[in-house]
């Protein structure tokens, strides 16, 4: 699970389409971001979630334990889910996510699905996240 905290933490409030927010993991308290490359120092400790790919962003979806720019996220909502003036998201609507610092969408692909457009078989179904440059 995970908390959507304002880009103030200190403002609370709805959630508004286009406005930017950092995703906390809730159990482990890191947070959602993005970067080129993973670290692991003592002062901020990554966790990488997703390994490159050739036709995916070089950026990577890591968990770090302070928030910065790159833990900075907006959604975006599907054209069908909202009217054109509202911009309050609602509970249960669909949305994409954006991080901000990348301008990257997050997506989740089925790699057993590539692996059989690429030619590899493979019965595994896994999923991962990953950062694309588009929406769809």
């Amino acid at each position: 699970m995970w908390i959507v905290e304002n880009k103030d933490y200190e403002n609370g409030g709805n959630v508004m389409i286009d406005h930017q927010y950092r995703l906390r993991h809730l159990s482990s308290g890191y947070y959602l971001s993005v970067g080129k490359t993973v670290t692991d120092n003592s002062k901020n400790k990554s966790v990488n979630l997703i390994q490159k790919s050739s036709n995916i962003s070089p950026h990577q979806l890591q968990l770090i334990n302070t928030p910065e720019e790159s833990t900075l996220f907006e959604f975006a909502p599907l054209k069908t889910s909202t009217s054109q003036n509202e911009k309050q998201i609602r509970a249960g609507s669909f949305v994409f996510i954006k991080n901000s610092y990348s301008g990257k969408w997050v997506d989740v692909i089925n790699e057993h699905e590539e692996n059989m457009s690429s030619g590899v078989g493979n019965n595994s179904s896994q999923c991962r996240a990953v950062l694309k440059n588009d929406r769809a």
